[in-house]
C-alpha cells in the first residue's frame, strides 16, 4: 500500500509541472496545460485581435508620404481588400468597377453608378459605360448586366413562392423572417443564383441605394457554378482573368504607388 500511495502522490506532485519542460510558452500551445497548478491561475478572453506585420521591402510611405506597395517582393494574390461598414456606405466614395465579397454569396463583380459624383449616371449611361469598360478591356460585351434588388422584394417573391406550396405568409415582416430562417439553414448553394441579384451588402443589413447599382455577370471572369454542400466554393473572380485600371480605383487611389 505504501509504495502505491508514494507513487500517486508523486504522480499528483509531478505530472502538472510538466508545462515547464517543454521548450514553448505553454500560454500559446497550451501543451502541458491539462491537469497542472498554472491553469486555474490563468484568465483567458476571447478577443478580436489584428496583427500588422511591417516589412519596408513590401510596403512603405515615399517622400510625398503615399504608401508605396513593390508587389514584385509580394509572394500572394496581388489583391487589396478594404473592409466597410454595411450600414455607412459611401459610394461616391467607392470606385466605378468594384468586386464585393459577402460571406454568403462569394464574390461578385458590381458596378456603382454614384462613384466620384453626386449625381449618379442613369441606367442608359452606366449600361453604355459598362459596355465601353469591357470592350476596352476584354474586347467583348458582358454576358448579362443585371440590376441589384433590395432584400424585400426576394422577401416578397420568396412569400409568393411559400404560399403557393400552402404555406401562409401573414406579412411581408413574416415573410423577411422565413427568409431569414431559411439563409441560416441553406447549404450556400440552393438560393445563391436568387441571392445574387440582392443589393450589395443587403443580408448585412446595407441600407437601399437611392437607384440600383448593376451586378455584372462574365463566367470567363467570374464562375458562379458551385456544386452542392459546397460552402467553401462559393464565386470567386478569375484573379488571372480580372484586369485592373483607373476604375477600379477610388478617390483615394492617388495616395498609394503601385511599384512593380
Amino acid at each position: 500500500m505504501t509504495p502505491f500511495v508514494v507513487c500517486w502522490l508523486g504522480w499528483q506532485s509531478l505530472n502538472p509541472l510538466r508545462q515547464y519542460f517543454v521548450p514553448v510558452d505553454s500560454r500559446f500551445t497550451w501543451e502541458g496545460l491539462s491537469f497542472c497548478w498554472r491553469l486555474k491561475a490563468e484568465v483567458y478572453r476571447c478577443i478580436p485581435s489584428k496583427v500588422f506585420i511591417g516589412d519596408p521591402y513590401v510596403i512603405a510611405a515615399d517622400a510625398a508620404g503615399r504608401t508605396q506597395i513593390t508587389w514584385t517582393q509580394w509572394r500572394g494574390e496581388k489583391e487589396l481588400y478594404r473592409q466597410v461598414n454595411p450600414a455607412q456606405i459611401d459610394w461616391s466614395q467607392m470606385p466605378e468597377l468594384l468586386v464585393t465579397l459577402e460571406p454568403r454569396l462569394g464574390e461578385r463583380i458590381i458596378y456603382n453608378p454614384f462613384s466620384a459624383s453626386n449625381v449618379p449616371r442613369t441606367e442608359k449611361e452606366s449600361l453604355a459605360r459598362i459596355g465601353e469598360i469591357w470592350r476596352g478591356r476584354y474586347g467583348r460585351l458582358p454576358q448579362g448586366i443585371r440590376r441589384t434588388v433590395p432584400i424585400r422584394q426576394i422577401a416578397e417573391a420568396y412569400a409568393a413562392s411559400l404560399q403557393s406550396h400552402g404555406v401562409v405568409v401573414k406579412d411581408l415582416e413574416e415573410a423577411m423572417a422565413a427568409l431569414n430562417k431559411r439563409l441560416k439553414e441553406d447549404n450556400q448553394s440552393e438560393m445563391l443564383g436568387v441571392l445574387r441579384r440582392l443589393n450589395p451588402f443587403g443580408i448585412e443589413g446595407a441600407p437601399v441605394t437611392p437607384q440600383p447599382l448593376y451586378l455584372i455577370e462574365d463566367e470567363a471572369i467570374l464562375p458562379t457554378a458551385v456544386a452542392t454542400n459546397a460552402v467553401a466554393r462559393l464565386p470567386r473572380v478569375d484573379r488571372t482573368a480580372w484586369k485592373t485600371g483607373p476604375d477600379t480605383q477610388g478617390p483615394e487611389g492617388p495616395r498609394q504607388v503601385n511599384v512593380g
